[in-house]
């Protein structure tokens, strides 16, 4: 039972963050690291790279107190999810 509430806090965590990527256009099956690990990466084009750079260095730099994850938005890149937002061009 000592596991409970630190497991409870995680999944209400990644839920609410999952939440926020939906509300600003994203896909709702991913989390907003994922999606600035995608804009530094490039997948949006350059502008979305440095427009979102900013917001990229302050998770990362949370990420890095917090859990000791100095490339957190890039480790949490989810291939797997992003098709399902209203402005990608794989939904069918």
């Amino acid at each position: 039972m000592t596991d409970f509430w630190p497991k409870w806090l995680y999944n209400v965590a990644v839920d609410a963050d999952k939440e926020v990527s939906a509300v600003t256009l994203g896909d709702p099956r991913e989390t907003i690291s994922s999606r600035l690990g995608k804009a530094y990466r490039g997948d949006f084009g350059k502008v979305w790279k440095y427009l979102t750079l900013p917001l990229h260095l302050i998770v990362n730099a949370v990420a890095r107190a917090v859990w000791g994850q100095p490339d957190h938005c890039l480790d949490a890149i989810n291939d797997e999810v992003g098709s399902e937002s209203p402005l990608s061009e794989e939904q069918s």
